[in-house]
């Protein structure tokens, strides 16, 4: 089925939506004028070692940024690092030495060194003998993402090939770009596409060169796959817009009744299922369960994520409804654990913070 790239700006926020024929599949949002730097390689300067664990980074153009992994590192020393994630709460940048470069196939890491599976790709049991072999031996460390499975040796290659051809350009600059919105989800909607054209959908008046920064840089070859199709309202096809609107309200309707409430405390997300008129609980749980989990990842929820569903007295009744938020969880691509239920009936999620959550954005 064709995969097609939706992306706009809309009321200052920047908007990209991946649709698999009419469904949407993923998408990614952020501030249009102020970019978060999530994702960012800086050199910078160390400024302070904490008890010779943490240290303080001087950056240029940003905030001090906190690394947490000081381990033999100096006072004064220039060093590679990469944003892990904005500053927050009177936190400041959180910083790592584990530079990445992500491509559509594999993620290159040029201070690394090994070739490691994705956690999506050690638990499918695929054969990745041919994966591993690609990469031996290559400069650098390398992990290997689900997508390919999908790709063609030819693909593999050539990305390979201007991976490791950006992660030399890193030690002649000190910075590299985060990749914008638009160009998260085009690495993510050509792992999907499988070697097909990317069908892109894009507002007339905004700048393809501007908003494409690191694939220009890191992955030059996919714009020659894409095909464009400018237009006045990218998002008027399939609905978007009203997509878009329901993942901006906290509450969210299930398709045969009851909903689902989303609610952001300082410490926490909380999602409480309600069932409405209908009295079968465990199908409503098994309605919002799949929902949900879109839903988290669609809105960007990190940290701690609280799901109130409603009661089931059956053990066996919560393993399924665990199952399918576990599963769910398999396919983000950024890290989600499923815990199951607490005593009192409550389901545990760990999400890891990529950024702000749109929520967070729209405030």
């Amino acid at each position: 089925m064709t995969y097609s790239l939706s992306y706009d700006e809309h009321e200052g926020i920047a908007r990209a939506i991946i649709l698999q024929g009419k469904t949407v599949r993923d998408c990614f949002f952020d501030r249009a004028m102020r970019p978060q730097q999530t994702g960012a390689i800086y050199q910078g300067i160390v400024d302070r070692i904490l008890n010779g664990k943490g240290a303080f980074v001087k950056i240029p153009e940003l905030e001090q940024g906190y690394l947490s992994d000081a381990e033999g590192l100096t006072s004064g020393q220039k060093i590679y690092v990469q944003v892990k994630n904005e500053a927050r709460e009177n936190k400041a940048v959180s910083l790592t030495k584990n530079v990445t470069l992500p491509g559509v196939f594999v993620v290159h890491q040029p201070l690394g060194v090994g070739v490691h599976l994705s956690r999506r790709l050690a638990d499918m049991g695929e054969e990745t003998g041919h994966l591993t072999k690609a990469l031996t031996g290559k400069p650098g460390g390398w992990v290997i993402r689900s997508s390919a499975i999908r790709a063609t040796r030819q693909e593999l290659e050539q990305e390979i090939t201007e991976l490791m051809q950006a992660g030399q350009q890193l030690f002649n600059c000190t910075k590299l770009p985060a990749p914008t919105v638009f160009e998260q989800a085009m690495l993510s909607a050509a792992g999907s596409a499988a070697g097909n054209p990317l069908q892109v959908i894009i507002e007339k008046h905004l700048d393809l060169e501007h908003i494409t920064p690191y694939v220009r840089m890191a992955r030059p070859s996919l714009l020659a796959n894409i095909r464009l199709t400018p237009t006045l309202h990218a998002f008027e096809q399939n609905d978007l817009d009203g997509f878009y609107e329901g993942l901006c309200q906290p509450i969210v309707n299930l398709p045969r009744g009851g909903n689902i409430k989303f609610e952001r405390t300082d410490t926490m997300n909380v999602i409480d299922v309600n069932g409405g008129e209908r009295t079968h609980f465990f199908e409503i749980n098994r309605d919002a369960a799949q929902l949900v989990m879109n839903q988290i990842k669609w809105r960007n929820l990190g940290g701690i994520i609280i799901i109130d569903f409603l009661k089931m007295k059956r053990s066996d009744d919560r393993d399924a409804i665990a199952d399918i938020l576990d599963a769910a969880a398999q396919q983000d691509a950024t890290t989600c654990d499923v815990f199951g239920f607490t005593r009192l009936g409550l389901c545990e999620i760990s999400r890891a913070r990529r950024g702000y959550s749109l929520s967070e954005l729209l405030n």
